[in-house]
């Protein structure tokens, strides 16, 4: 009875591992600026709050997710003086073009 237990749990974890694998997002991380258009963010944040994992765009702003989890997923983007923004994640098929502002700063 053990025995066929722990193959039952073993099997489950490996279908789940296998179920897992391929699912890839990919995209782009820019920056607005108002004079020079959009310009790629290297090292700007991703993190998946569901899956507890944090990414990082590369040197031209260019990421790849490996997701854990099904869909729909929240990831949320954010850069050194950027507002965060959060995208909602539906299809692996879908682009993700994340385009973050500056942030304001309040007048006195």
């Amino acid at each position: 009875m053990k025995l066929e237990y722990s193959l039952i749990v073993a099997l489950s974890f490996f279908l789940n591992l296998c179920n897992a694998q391929g699912k890839k997002i990919s995209g782009k991380v820019l920056y607005v600026d108002e004079k020079e258009g959009e310009i790629p963010i290297p090292g700007a944040k991703i993190e998946i709050p569901l899956e507890r994992r944090t990414f990082f765009s590369d040197f031209d702003g260019s990421f790849t997710l490996d997701l854990i989890k099904n869909m729909p997923l929240t990831v949320i983007f954010s850069a050194f003086e950027c507002d965060s923004t959060e995208i909602k994640i539906t299809s692996t098929k879908q682009e993700i073009i994340c385009k973050l502002n500056k942030i304001r700063k309040k007048k006195h």
